[in-house]
This record gives C-alpha cells, sequence and structure tokens, in this order.
C-alpha cells in the first residue's frame, strides 16, 4: 500500500514536474506551480523517512530478537486465524450460477422412454419448486436433454440433464442454493433412478463438498469398496447426492460354438459377424451428397432386432452354404458385463457427495 501510495504520487507531482522542466510550451507560472507542489511532496517524505521509518528501523535493528518473534507470532497467529475458520477462505469459492441442473443417471437396462419419463417428473418437480418458491415468471427458460450423446456430453439413453435457468437475483425472492434444495426434496421419491444429483454453482468441484479417493490393485475389491463407502455415506441425513463412481455392467449373451457348428466351418468371428450384420448392421452402399460421405446401413427391423425370441429362431449360414438355426450352432448364457470405473491415473476411483 506504501509502495503504491509513493507511486501514485510520484505520477501525478514529480514526473509532471520534471517533464515540465522541458516542455517550453508551458508557462513559467505553471512550472513554478508543478515544481513546488512536487517539492512540497518530496520534503514530506523526506520528513516521514528521517522522523519515522529511520526511527523504526533503527529500533528492530536494536532489538532485532525481539522483532523476529514479533513477525513469527505474527505469522503464525495470521495462519492459526485462517484455519480455525473464522476466514472464510477457499481456493475454489462457491460462486451460484444462475443455471440449476439434476442430472440422472437411470440403471444400464432402462430405456429411452423410461429415462424421458422419469426426466419429465423431474423438470414438473422442479416447476412445482418455483411455485412454491415464487412465480414461474421467475424462471428465464427450461431445458430437458436425455439420450444423446457426442464428443462434448457424455449422455446416453440411460442419463438425462434437467436445467432450469433463473431469472437475475435481484428480481427474485430467493436464492439459487433453496430453489435446489426444493427442487432436491420434491424430486427425491424416484426409486427407478440409479444416482440424481443438483448442482448450481460454477467451477471446479461445483456441489460436491465431498471429494474421496480409493486406491487398490484389484478392480473387484475396490468396486466393492466404493459401493459399500457410498452407502455409508448415504446414511448420513445431512449428506445427499451421493455418487460411488461407477458404472453398472450392461447385460449381455455370451455364446459358445457347438460342436455342430464347428464341423461346419463355423467359427466364433464368423458368427458375431452374421450377429452384428442382421441386428446391428452392415453397410450395403457408400456415395457422396454435396460434398458429404452418405452410407446406407441393412439390418433387421426394430421391432425383430429388439426380440429374443427371433434371436433365438436365427438362421446362421455356414461357408459350404449349409443353414442351421443358431440354437443349435452355439450356447447362449445370460450375463453381464464388469462394472466400469471412474479412474484417474489408472489406479484411483473417485467418489462425490453433497454436505
Amino acid at each position: 500500500m506504501v509502495v503504491f501510495a509513493v507511486s501514485y504520487f510520484d505520477a501525478l507531482f514529480l514526473l509532471p514536474a520534471h517533464l515540465n522542466d522541458k516542455n517550453l510550451n508551458n508557462s513559467e507560472s505553471t512550472s513554478q506551480r508543478v515544481n513546488a507542489t512536487g517539492n512540497l511532496a518530496g520534503q514530506a517524505f523526506e520528513y516521514f523517512r528521517d522522523q519515522y521509518y529511520l526511527t523504526s528501523l533503527q529500533l528492530c535493528l536494536k532489538h532485532k530478537y525481539t522483532t523476529h518473534i514479533c513477525a513469527l507470532g505474527s505469522l503464525m497467529l495470521t495462519f492459526s486465524w485462517v484455519q480455525s475458520g473464522r476466514i472464510d477462505f477457499g481456493w475454489y469459492p462457491q460462486v451460484p450460477s444462475e443455471k440449476v441442473s439434476a442430472r440422472l443417471e437411470m440403471p444400464v437396462n432402462a430405456s429411452f422412454e423410461q429415462t424421458l419419463h422419469v426426466a419429465r417428473r423431474i423438470e414438473q418437480a422442479g416447476i412445482d419448486a418455483i411455485e412454491e418458491l415464487g412465480t414461474l415468471d421467475d424462471i428465464q427458460s427450461r431445458e430437458l436433454v436425455a439420450g444423446m450423446q457426442s464428443a462434448i456430453s457424455a449422455t446416453s439413453a440411460t442419463s438425462a440433464t434437467v436445467t432450469t435457468t433463473l431469472k437475475d437475483e435481484s428480481t427474485r425472492s430467493f436464492s439459487q442454493r433453496q430453489f435446489a434444495n426444493l427442487w432436491r426434496a420434491k424430486a427425491s421419491d424416484i426409486p427407478q433412478a440409479k444416482s440424481l444429483q443438483f448442482d448450481y454453482l460454477i467451477g471446479f468441484g461445483r456441489a460436491n463438498g465431498i471429494y474421496l479417493e480409493m486406491h487398490h490393485d484389484n478392480a473387484e475389491l475396490l468396486a466393492k469398496a466404493a459401493s459399500q463407502l457410498a452407502s455409508t455415506l448415504a446414511s448420513f441425513e445431512v449428506i445427499f447426492d451421493v455418487s460411488d463412481g461407477l458404472t453398472q455392467g450392461k447385460p449381455l449373451m455370451e455364446f459358445t460354438l457347438s460342436e455342430d457348428a464347428k464341423s461346419l466351418g463355423l467359427t466364433e468371428s464368423s458368427l458375431g459377424e452374421q450377429l452384428r450384420a442382421a441386428f446391428f448392421g452392415a453397410e450395403a452402399l457408400r456415395f457422396l451428397r454435396n460434398d458429404e460421405v452418405v452410407k446406407v446401413w441393412v439390418r433387421l427391423p426394430v421391432s425383430q432386432k429388439n426380440s429374443l425370441s427371433v434371436l433365438n429362431n436365427f438362421i446362421i449360414k455356414a461357408s459350404n452354404g449349409a443353414k442351421l438355426p443358431i440354437s443349435q450352432a452355439a450356447i447362449f448364457n445370460h450375463a453381464q458385463s464388469t462394472p466400469q470405473i471412474k479412474r484417474e491415473n489408472g489406479k484411483k476411483i473417485s467418489l462425490s457427495a453433497v454436505m
């Protein structure tokens, strides 16, 4: 502060005085006034230096050990004051946003229609919360995103995001936090949801008041420990929006070739290719249209490719032209893929919650 004050006076008085000495266009009276002001400021600083600063400096040098003790004590007192919580300090301050979001995650076997239905229930709960706190005029816009996936958003068919953009805080009688808490309370009776998290903050960490990391080389044991810890955290009344960092494994069907299929020359690769072409699709044509590549895929109709009965009666064709039903070509077992773990540096699993 002292350095800034000295620089400020120097810029206002001393520097103009020096410049005016070389500027012949300025009048002599103006130059004299500026010089007088600069001299007066210089005398004031010299007086402060000789009478106060030098006296204090000599006193500190004379009692140097006392000075060191006082400086160290002041530094320790400052750190203790901050650590005691009397000063609201944080590396990442919580800055409320006008956008309040609810992020929904459904089980992996949920359909898009189920995800959309639950998302609309959450959206209606937000509208009810707004009407209880104020009026619908406090809403600037609403947005519901479900079943979309891009490089920016990792949203899939089992996840959705409902965002309510509020008007400026000066025009409404409630805060973003009050709205988020009431919205959470009104949307809490959704047993179908795997996880439901609300956020109204900007920046790193956002609304995650608790952030834990777990380490272990055994992925199965790590997933089990994360699930148990998340259940324990959720049992506390002051903790909500708990996420265990796990993504449930998707249901799948594993097949093993039968001896009949092997005798006809079928392999796991050829069988998989025929199943993929029928149920996922095979590229039949590719052409240019308006400088864009258009691909034409051929697959079974939606009503058939989503039916297990069609799969059980699917006909497999061998390389020699022989045909046989898939029930004779392979043995199928229902299974579930390994849960995905949100890792950091390859070994950590992250859990988050709000307190």
